[in-house]
This record gives C-alpha cells, sequence and structure tokens, in this order.
C-alpha cells in the first residue's frame, strides 16, 4: 500500500475513497508549498480533515517543509478543541508548564500559520478555566452532562 493510500485512510472513511483519489490525482502535480497553502485554506474553512491531509501531502513532497510541526500541532490543537475529550485533574503548576510551552510553540509572531491566532485564543481559554478551581469543576461537570 503507498505512503498516499496510508494517509488517506487515517483521515477519511470508505464512503470517501472515489473524493479521495480524485483530490489525491490533483494534489500529486502540486508542489509542497502549494499543498500547504491549500492545507490552510481548508483550515480557514474549518475542515481541519482535510488541512491534516494536504499538510501531510506537503511533508511528503518535502520532509524539510518550514514550519510544518508548528502547523501540524495547531491543527490538531485544533482537531481536539472540536471533540470531546477525557479531562484530567491537573495541578496548576502542570497546566501552567503546558501553557508555557503550548503559548511558545504557537505564538503568532513567530509561527505563520493561520492556525496560530486560533491556536493561541483556545490555549489561552484553556488556561484561563483549567487554572481555576472553580471553573475546572463547573467545566467538569458541564462535560458528564453533556455525555450522557
Amino acid at each position: 500500500m503507498s505512503s498516499s493510500s496510508n494517509r488517506h485512510n487515517i483521515f477519511f472513511s470508505d464512503e470517501d475513497k472515489e473524493a479521495v483519489e480524485s483530490f489525491l490525482d490533483e494534489l500529486e502535480d502540486k508542489e509542497a508549498k502549494v499543498c500547504r497553502d491549500i492545507a490552510e485554506d481548508f483550515f480557514q474553512q474549518q475542515n481541519i480533515d482535510l488541512a491534516m491531509f494536504c499538510l501531510a501531502t506537503a511533508h511528503e513532497k518535502d520532509p524539510n517543509l518550514a514550519d510544518f510541526e508548528r502547523c501540524k500541532e495547531a491543527y490538531v490543537a485544533h482537531k481536539v478543541v472540536s471533540k470531546k475529550s477525557n479531562m484530567r485533574n491537573w495541578p496548576v503548576e502542570e497546566i501552567e508548564r503546558s501553557y508555557k510551552r503550548k503559548a511558545q510553540m504557537f505564538h503568532p509572531d513567530k509561527f505563520s500559520s493561520v492556525a496560530a491566532n486560533t491556536a493561541m485564543k483556545h490555549i489561552n481559554a484553556a488556561r484561563e478555566i483549567l487554572s481555576d478551581s472553580r471553573t475546572r469543576n463547573a467545566l467538569h461537570k458541564v462535560m458528564r452532562y453533556k455525555r450522557r
């Protein structure tokens, strides 16, 4: 199985196979930077799966593509935010350490992806909510209620 087949199997269901194959053919002739630009366009359209797919294609074409890792991390951060997740009862110190790492990684002045600004907004909001035990407990209650 080719790496492009592996890539689309990760992101898409069997029902989408025909559309994915057609899209793969279209991306095949594009340069890595063009694929990354297409990824950024999909991200702006809030289609994170296609953005991640195009970014993976760009990286396959040019493993040294600038900002690939940060783009990938930003897209993954948005993907995670869009899904319900199991929340841990992290100590405030761990939340602060994680916040500092993420804030440095995704700061818009140091990272040129269109995902940077909204990634920072999510990171700041998460820190604000999770650092305060009252708001964290309220969030946990809401999330448990929504899961039922």
